[in-house]
């Protein structure tokens, strides 16, 4: 797989499976644990695939002893073909 400085990427296999995308940061940790925000896999048949993903943190009203902040929820939301 080749990563650009944009975070986007290219990967074709040896059967001919095109595929292309984009990384997002990580609410909490940025670019250093992307995310594969939207991908678009091309058959050699022409049948594709496109996949989006998000991550949304909700805090809590609370924090943990050392005075970091809690996380009520990680929602993690994948589209497939919508």
């Amino acid at each position: 797989m080749i990563y650009d400085n944009d975070g986007s990427f290219v990967r074709t296999s040896a059967k001919g499976t095109h595929t292309t995308g984009n990384s997002i940061p990580d609410p909490r940790f940025g670019m250093q644990s992307p995310l594969d925000g939207l991908t678009q896999t091309v058959l050699p048949s022409g049948l594709t695939r496109t996949t989006t993903q998000t991550r949304e943190i909700y805090p809590a009203s609370w924090h943990i002893n050392d005075g970091l902040d809690a996380i009520e929820a990680i929602v993690d939301t994948t589209t497939v073909n919508g």
